[in-house]
């Protein structure tokens, strides 16, 4: 059987390979075994490139290596495919935004969980908690010497002689 590739293979420097808008209108399309084929010539074409470009924005190799395959995958079950226009541009840049847009979301994600979110917090009633609090009473604020004499006269002085300033 003769098979025809639907994209030229990228090169070493990770720069994305020509694409034919066929191939992409039928990888965009409903479902069938033509689809799945394009689809899947397209995830093979592009997954370099789009690995390479996580790498020149700083990702490491494992966290770049998981974020193609998470991207790939939505790509797959959003049918984004199906949005690409020849009319708006090339495939390349309109999978690049794509891509940018979920690094972006990737990395809100991961802020997230970074702060607990998706995990259970305990409801706090602050009022009820300070109404809970044992009371204690409170220790005088200091007050001018000159003021608390007569106060303090009347107490027993600590040792002989001594006399409030």
């Amino acid at each position: 059987m003769n098979q025809t590739r639907l994209v030229d293979p990228s090169s070493a420097s990770g720069s994305f390979p020509k694409t034919h808008w066929s191939a992409i209108l039928a990888a965009g399309q409903e479902e069938g075994t033509a689809a799945e084929t394009a689809l899947a010539e397209l995830c093979r074409g592009y997954w370099y490139p789009i690995y390479a470009f996580a790498r020149r924005k700083g990702h490491q190799p494992a966290d770049a290596q998981d974020l193609t395959q998470v991207f790939f995958i939505h790509l797959l079950e959003a049918r984004l495919v199906r949005r690409a226009d020849p009319h708006k541009g090339r495939f390349r840049s309109f999978l690049l935004g794509c891509f940018t847009r979920f690094l972006a979301s990737e990395a809100d994600r991961a802020q997230a969980r970074k702060w607990g979110a998706g995990t259970w917090m305990p409801p706090i009633d602050v009022p009820q908690a300070e109404y809970r609090l044992p009371r204690r009473n409170p220790r005088p604020a200091r007050k001018n010497c000159s003021i608390g004499i007569g106060r303090w006269q009347s107490l027993t002085p600590p040792w002989p002689g001594w006399k409030p300033r």
